[in-house]
């Protein structure tokens, strides 16, 4: 991480997912859930494929928005995205979820980012959790 990324990830909550996904994986696998009037920013995205197929795996945000694709056919090995210290922002209180595109793809995926508040909050939604 450079210097600006470690900023960013000290000063905004950050997140780091993992998980595995199998050559039975096809519905959506929730990652990060969405809070309202914040907003998640994705910096890296780590996919490790074991098993090619002629399917795609798609990292996208609940409310449809596609941050990264692994293309279909893609080969056994590291794919990495790079989206900077600043990020690559989702939809304002969306979450993050990963979607298999059929059966036949396989590996695991790393994806690392922050939070930021993108919308003041009353203190009532501070206290109980919202923010």
């Amino acid at each position: 991480m450079d210097v600006a990324e470690v900023q960013h990830r000290g000063i905004f909550p950050p997140f780091t997912v993992t998980g595995v996904y199998v050559s039975a994986t096809t519905a959506s696998v929730s990652a990060v859930p969405g809070i309202a009037k914040e907003t998640l920013y994705i910096n890296k995205i780590n996919v490790a494929v074991t098993t090619s197929a002629a399917q795609a795996l798609t990292i996208r945000d609940t409310s449809g928005r596609v941050a990264a694709v692994v293309v279909a056919s893609a080969p056994v090995g590291p794919v990495s995205f790079d989206f900077g210290p600043d990020g690559f922002p989702l939809t304002e209180g969306a979450g993050l979820e990963v979607v298999g595109g059929g059966t036949g793809i396989a590996g695991s995926y790393t994806i690392l980012g922050y939070r930021r508040a993108t919308q003041p909050r009353s203190i009532t939604e501070a206290k109980a959790g919202i923010a």
